[in-house]
């Protein structure tokens, strides 16, 4: 049988999988810690007592009494009691306050143990070899090891630290501290304890909080459902559940967006057809471009050669005037040549700003025939990869553009700077704006509002930006326009 689950379920589950998997990581980790911390502890309890028994000792004294009794001809276990009968109090002394710890002294010199607590027995006072104590003599340092086999515990496994007796800079002793492990192993099954049972209560209350969320969503789910069923007021479901008030909001945004739907599909519809229309006329302009350019040379030629000849001197201005409107609408055809899908463009890496600064004295001289000015505001930008003669034309058309636009005196605005990963070339004009209705059918040729004009500047510009990957955009107002073409640095043509 099919058993479906929902996302909701899903997530719960995945979520309590999460916090099972995190509880037990967090507890085992922290159980490391602290039995790791148990056991530095108790490290640092025995170097206490080791050290505390070799600060008791007087070592001076220890060595005279060792060359003493070493001195005697008798044996090393009689040599043994002799130095256990003054060192023996010394060590049950510390002994009586430390109960659950081993202690002991060894001699180098007589290779046998001294004294031992806190239960003596004088058949203890024996030879030990034990590689793990006997590295204090070399290191000079306390030295940590665990016995199986312990001598002062009656064979019991122990914790032990070994600490050097250092006289005249040689060691010539060692003071042992230890601990039963049995002891040490009841206190980590304590600690052991204690940690998982404040674990499972964590984990606990933390699946009880997860499912407390789960259920109060689930709840809010129901009612921001009957809210989208128009069966809930908005300002009673966002009181009830605070979490849901931007999911709300956005319902009731896309409820407005709704009611404005078809006007945004209009604005896609134009911009599908402007893009159709200057495919087209790029279809067209690379099919009959040439064609026509080519007759109206030879007319051009002859007409250059009848003004040379005398017999037509008194048709001179009606020459000249076939010529200009000749060489008018050769100006035409190279605009709508600009047009074409498939025109080849010649990329080459260079910078914006000296494309800009070399053809500002054309655009100044341009602005000051028309009563205007331009200025340049130039941030240092990165070289890019560009045809320079298509960004000389776009830069020409939007410059013309905002002259044009002015009635009155005033400046064009060119601007390049950065933006994030965006090469931002401005043309901002001080104009009366773009009208509404020709702002949206920008870009589509023969769209013109000027009395001469052909209405292909802005197509070619359009189609410019899009043969090198870059955006236009169009801010305008009352107070001018500005033209925006961003050039994306990341990914520029190739």
């Amino acid at each position: 049988m099919y058993f479906s689950v929902g996302t909701a379920t899903k997530t719960y589950i995945i979520l309590t999988i999460i916090a099972t998997v995190c509880s037990l990581v967090t507890t085992y980790l922290f159980l490391e810690e602290k039995e790791d911390l148990l056991i530095h502890k108790k490290q640092l309890q025995l170097l206490r007592i080791s050290s505390t028994l070799e600060r008791n000792i007087d070592t001076e004294s220890f060595i005279n009494q060792v060359k003493n009794v070493d001195s005697r001809a008798i044996s090393q276990k009689e040599k043994a009691l002799i130095l256990n009968d003054w060192l023996q109090p010394v060590l049950m002394n510390l002994a009586a306050e430390n109960p659950d710890y081993g202690l002991g002294i060894y001699s180098k010199q007589l290779e046998r143990i001294i004294a031992i607590g806190p239960e003596f027995d004088e058949n203890r006072l024996i030879k030990v070899l034990r590689p793990e104590s006997l590295k204090v003599y070399e290191s000079r340092q306390p030295e940590y090891s665990q016995f199986t086999n312990s001598t002062g515990w009656g064979g019991k496994p122990v914790l032990n630290i070994a600490y050097p007796i250092v006289y005249q800079g040689e060691v010539v002793g060692h003071t042992w501290a230890s601990a039963k492990t049995e002891d040490v192993m009841v206190e980590l099954q304590v600690l052991r304890s204690q940690v998982i049972l404040y674990a499972a209560a964590i984990y606990i209350v933390i699946l009880a909080v997860i499912w407390f969320a789960f259920d109060k969503w689930s709840r809010g789910l129901r009612r921001l459902t009957a809210y989208i069923k128009g069966r809930k007021q908005q300002d009673e479901l966002k009181r009830e559940f605070p979490e849901l008030q931007f999911l709300i909001e956005e319902i009731a945004c896309l409820r407005n967006t709704l009611e404005t739907e078809h006007q945004q599909r209009e604005k896609v519809l134009q911009e599908i057809a402007r893009i159709d229309r200057l495919d087209s006329v790029g279809d067209m302009a690379a099919s009959i471009g040439h064609e026509v350019r080519n007759p109206m040379t030879t007319v051009r030629g002859y007409l250059q050669l009848f003004q040379r000849k005398v017999q037509f001197a008194e048709h001179a201005e009606q020459i000249n005037t076939m010529i200009e409107e000749l060489d008018r609408a050769n100006s035409i055809i190279s605009e709508f040549l600009s047009l074409a899908k498939n025109k080849t463009v010649n990329i080459k890496v260079g910078n914006l700003n000296m494309v800009i600064h070399a053809l500002y004295p054309l655009l100044q001289a341009d602005a000051l025939r028309r009563g205007h000015d331009v200025s340049i505001k130039l941030d240092s930008i990165p070289d890019s990869e560009f045809d320079e003669n298509e960004i000389r034309q776009l830069i020409l058309n939007l410059v013309r553009n905002g002259l044009e636009a002015m009635q009155q005196e005033g400046v064009v605005t060119i601007r390049t700077y950065t933006q994030d990963n965006w090469l931002i070339l401005s043309v901002e004009d001080k104009g009366t704006g773009i009208q509404e209705e020709v702002m949206a059918k920008l870009g589509m040729p023969f769209v013109t509002t000027k009395e001469e004009g052909t209405g292909l500047g802005l197509s070619v510009c359009y189609r410019i930006a899009e043969r090198h990957g870059a955006k236009i955009s169009v801010k305008t107002g009352k107070g001018g326009t500005t033209f925006i073409i961003r050039f994306c640095l990341l990914a520029m043509p190739v």
